[in-house]
């Protein structure tokens, strides 16, 4: 009766344990980094940035304010006029839908002219 008894106990704290240790995990879906070597993007010049998703691959990148053109070290935008440049990354949807995920803006600005100092 006492190795019955015993045996009970042990199989209900065991129980009672691995019911305390299931930790429910919560999977990170998207992580996504737009990075610079400047906070402006400079009007004809190749301003190279990298663009980081992880957790996802059917993604799509927008850009408003000028072009955006992929490269082995990542992209290079190209940028015609002063203003803004917003750059967004979408999760491609069912039905041709997009899903904002994640939009970055960059200041626009000509390249100064340089000064002579005497």
């Amino acid at each position: 009766m006492e190795k019955q008894v015993l045996v009970f106990k042990l199989l209900f704290i065991s129980s009672i344990l691995s019911a305390q240790n299931a930790i429910k995990i919560q999977k990170i879906r998207w992580e996504i980094s737009i990075i610079s070597n400047d906070s402006i993007f400079w009007i004809g010049e190749d301003n190279p940035i990298q663009i980081n998703v992880k957790g996802a691959n059917n993604y799509g990148i927008n850009i408003q304010g000028g072009t955006l053109h992929k490269t082995a070290e990542g992209y290079i935008v190209k940028v015609k006029e002063e203003g803004a440049v917003t750059i967004a990354v979408y999760e491609k949807l069912p039905n041709k839908k997009m899903n904002a995920l994640y939009t970055k803006l960059f200041s626009v600005k000509p390249i100064p002219s340089p000064q002579v100092l005497i």
